[in-house]
C-alpha cells in the first residue's frame, strides 16, 4: 500500500512540473500579504492535482487512496508539506476529485479562466485563522467554481467544486428545499395529532373493559342472593353457611375463613 501511494505521489508530481525542492520549515500563519500570495500560488498547485486524481486513467489510484489507513493518509500529507509547503492529505485530495468529477456534466467540460501571465484567475477571502481561495470555471452548459479553504497553518481543510445556478433555478431549489421540509413538519404534525388522538381514546377503551367486568362486591352479593334463594327450601344451614362464608373471603381477598364466623344468616326483606 505504502508502495502504491509513493508510486502515485511520485506521478502526481512529475505530471504537474513541479521542481521544487525539499521544505524542512514550518508553515507560519496568514498574517503578511507574502503568505497570501504563497497561498495564491499553492492554489494553481492544488487545481492540478485535483484534474490529475480525477482522471479516469487514474480511477485506480484513486480508489487506492479512499482506503488509506489514518496513518497512510498523514503521511501522504505529511510528504506534500515538506515538498510544496501545504499539506493535503489522501482523504481530501480523494473527496476534491470525487466533487470535481460529480459537477463536470452539470457545467460541461469545466476549464479555468487564465490571466495574462498563464496563472489561473482567482480570488482569495482571509480571516484570521482560515484563507478561501476560489477558481471560477467555464463550461458550455453553465459556470462553476473550486473551492480551496485553508486553515493557517496551511493544511487544506476541503477542496469542493460548485455549480453556479441561476435565479430560476436557484429559487427552483429552495422551493424543493422548502417543500420537503414543510412537507416533513406537515407528516410530523399530523402523526402526533394521531399520537394524542390515541391517548384519549386508550383510557376510554379500559373504562369500557372496566364496566363489563362486574365488581368483587356485586359478584359476591348476586352469589349471595342466589345461594339465600336456593336455601329458602333446605333447612341444612351449614352447606349454605360454608357457602357464604367463602363468598365473604373472596371479597376480602383472603384465601381462607379463618379470619371470621358466620353465626347467623337473616334474610332481608
Amino acid at each position: 500500500m505504502r508502495k502504491k501511494l509513493s508510486i502515485l505521489l511520485l506521478t502526481l508530481i512529475c505530471l504537474v512540473g513541479l521542481t521544487a525542492c525539499g521544505n524542512e520549515k514550518e508553515p507560519t500563519r496568514i498574517q503578511t500579504q507574502e503568505e497570501i500570495a504563497q497561498i495564491m500560488s499553492i492554489s494553481d498547485m492544488v487545481y492540478n492535482y485535483v484534474m490529475i486524481a480525477s482522471a479516469p486513467e487514474h480511477a485506480e489510484d484513486l480508489a487506492i487512496l479512499s482506503q488509506v489507513t489514518d496513518d497512510e493518509n498523514n503521511d501522504q500529507g505529511e510528504a506534500f508539506r515538506k515538498s510544496f509547503g501545504f499539506y493535503l492529505d489522501a482523504r481530501t485530495l480523494t473527496k476534491a476529485a470525487e466533487s470535481y468529477k460529480d459537477s463536470v456534466a452539470e457545467i460541461g467540460d469545466p476549464q479555468p479562466v487564465t490571466a495574462a501571465d498563464g496563472s489561473l484567475e482567482k480570488k482569495i477571502d482571509v480571516t484570521e485563522d482560515e484563507a478561501i481561495v476560489t477558481i471560477p470555471l467555464k463550461g458550455s452548459v453553465r459556470n462553476g467554481s473550486m473551492e480551496i479553504i485553508f486553515d493557517d497553518n496551511r493544511h487544506i481543510t476541503s477542496v469542493t467544486t460548485n455549480v453556479d445556478l441561476t435565479l430560476g433555478e436557484s429559487m427552483k431549489k429552495a422551493g424543493i428545499n422548502t417543500a420537503i421540509g414543510m412537507g416533513t413538519v406537515f407528516v410530523m404534525l399530523i402523526v402526533i395529532s394521531f399520537i394524542i388522538t390515541a391517548m384519549g381514546i386508550i383510557p376510554k377503551l379500559q373504562e369500557m373493559g372496566k364496566k363489563k367486568e362486574p365488581s368483587a362486591p356485586a359478584v359476591v352479593e348476586k352469589t349471595i342472593e342466589d345461594i339465600i334463594t336456593r336455601e329458602e327450601t333446605d333447612t341444612d344451614d351449614t352447606e349454605l353457611v360454608a357457602v357464604i362464608a367463602a363468598a365473604i373471603a373472596a371479597y376480602e381477598g383472603e384465601s381462607t375463613t379463618d379470619g371470621f364466623v358466620v353465626r347467623s344468616i337473616r334474610k332481608v326483606r
